[in-house]
């Protein structure tokens, strides 16, 4: 079946990659974000080299599961048919073919995979996928029903991406979160994983107003979570900047998330929101607040060249 709602079909020999199940009655449903070059031209998904090591990997684990686009189309240009990113709008008129998939498999479980498919699933945006990677999320959408458990992963690629770059280290830290979001998946499936409803209120945003809500939050509790994600990994790099700061707490059961973006287009982040930015951090860890860093030595050496 084609598709002609956005006009992606016009630029490639096989549009519409429609997602496959490798059993009946698939329990985890695997939302990839778009067909690359190798599955564009043979019209498969998963057909490329990466991608036939994960089939491999999901045939090893026996999870029975079905495998999709956020966006069925390989984006392309039109004029020179080199590959490019989705508009927000091909991402919005795709998201119908999304939710008929997720009503007709009727999964346990969802796993997007990179920060594109985990924006299509759940609707969000601003967030880092180190903030989100080993949550339970229960998604409130009247579209489709009682949702499934949704559990966000890295890209199943990034291992072999980073081990490529040199980044051993790093590459097998992605692999076994990986792992774990499929073994947990297996054991929620099984029910010997309980499944902790983890609501999210996700906050992100670009002006005072979410950082005089993150003051007042920041009032109520002892612990929050801090991340920083970067345009460099070398904090001393000439060109290195903070891109967003995200710190995330728990307030009566509920989880509770606010993104904060300092140097990218969406920003409104001046020098006064950067001093009250200080300012509110600052007054936390004065009155005894305890800062937890997803990577501590790398996100201190962040704040230090910050401010």
């Amino acid at each position: 079946m084609d598709c002609t709602k956005c006009g992606l079909n016009e630029c490639t020999e096989h549009p519409c990659i429609w997602g496959e199940a490798d059993s009946n009655n698939p329990k985890v449903m695997i939302v990839l974000s778009y067909p690359n070059n190798e599955e564009t031209d043979s019209g498969v998904i998963l057909n490329s080299h990466h991608g036939r090591n994960f089939k491999n990997y999901l045939e090893r684990l026996g999870i029975k599961y079905y495998v999709t686009y956020a966006v069925k189309c390989p984006p392309k240009n039109r004029k020179s048919g080199s590959p490019r990113k989705p508009t927000k709008a091909e991402v919005d008129k795709c998201s119908a073919h999304l939710i008929e998939e997720i009503k007709d498999i009727n999964p346990r479980v969802i796993i997007p995979m990179g920060d594109f498919a985990t924006k299509a699933v759940t609707g969000w945006s601003g967030f880092t996928m180190e903030s989100l990677v080993g949550s339970t999320i229960k998604l409130d959408n009247d579209e489709i029903g009682e949702a499934a458990v949704v559990l966000p992963s890295y890209h199943y690629a990034m291992p072999a991406i980073l081990s490529k770059e040199g980044n051993i280290q790093r590459a097998g830290e992605i692999a076994r979160t990986i792992s774990e979001v499929f073994i947990k998946a297996q054991g929620i499936i099984a029910g010997t994983t309980p499944v902790v409803n983890e609501q999210f209120d996700i906050s992100f945003g670009n002006d005072s107003d979410k950082l005089l809500r993150l003051k007042y939050l920041m009032s109520k509790v002892d612990e929050v979570a801090c991340d920083f994600e970067t345009s460099s990994r070398d904090v001393w790099d000439e060109d290195f900047r903070t891109v967003t700061i995200s710190f995330a707490m728990r307030i009566n059961g509920k989880y509770i998330a606010i993104g904060i973006p300092l140097s990218h287009a969406e920003s409104s982040i001046g020098p006064l929101e950067a001093s009250l930015l200080y300012q509110i951090i600052t007054e936390f860890a004065s009155r005894g607040g305890r800062l937890i860093f997803h990577h501590a030595k790398f996100d201190l050496a962040c704040m230090c060249r910050r401010w």
